[in-house]
């Protein structure tokens, strides 16, 4: 595939379990209260990291001291689904508990955002398409697209897009310190 083209339902089409994983959002609701909220930058899983672009980028925030709320593709890989396998899928928002990668990871502060605001960055993710797999569209595209829609619908501004994107690009190597 020359240009990317998009798998249709964010990349659950086709799946026979189109709920996704668990999420506690019951257990660790998202007040009514400003929170602050971040992109995200993880560390590697069990593969040495090459280029900046082997890190997950996820939005997210607090929403109790033991929960977490995400807004990120995830890999999935069933090899009873049809393919592509394996495919990036956007799950919906997800609330869970706070482990050891959410620990790990680069926080680059997006704002302070109201649960309105909050609620704009779920909505907006609905809308951001998902790519077949391709060896160069990734987790870091998505949230980029993401974040300018963001901007767009006045939930963050240029300024705090273009920070925190310098910020995660050059977490790489802070990153590669500590591994």
């Amino acid at each position: 595939m020359s240009s990317t083209q998009y798998i249709p339902e964010q990349g659950k089409y086709g799946l026979r379990n189109k709920e996704g994983p668990l999420n506690s959002d019951h257990l660790y609701p998202d007040n009514d209260v400003t929170r602050p909220v971040f992109l995200l930058v993880y560390p590697p899983v069990g593969i040495k990291t090459q280029t900046h672009r082997d890190l997950h980028w996820s939005l997210g925030w607090e929403v109790s001291n033991r929960g977490f709320r995400f807004v990120h593709i995830q890999i999935h890989n069933d090899p009873r689904d049809p393919p592509p396998n394996p495919r990036y899928v956007y799950w919906g928002a997800q609330t869970k508990s706070v482990g050891a990668a959410t620990q790990r990871a680069k926080k680059f502060l997006l704002g302070e955002l109201t649960l309105r605001q909050r609620q704009n960055i779920e909505r907006l993710a609905e809308t951001v398409p998902v790519a077949y797999p391709n060896g160069r569209w990734n987790c870091q595209n998505w949230t980029d697209v993401l974040l300018r829609k963001l901007v767009e619908h006045g939930v963050i501004t240029t300024a705090e897009w273009a920070q925190a994107m310098a910020s995660a690009r050059n977490a790489f190597h802070e990153i590669l310190k500590t591994e």
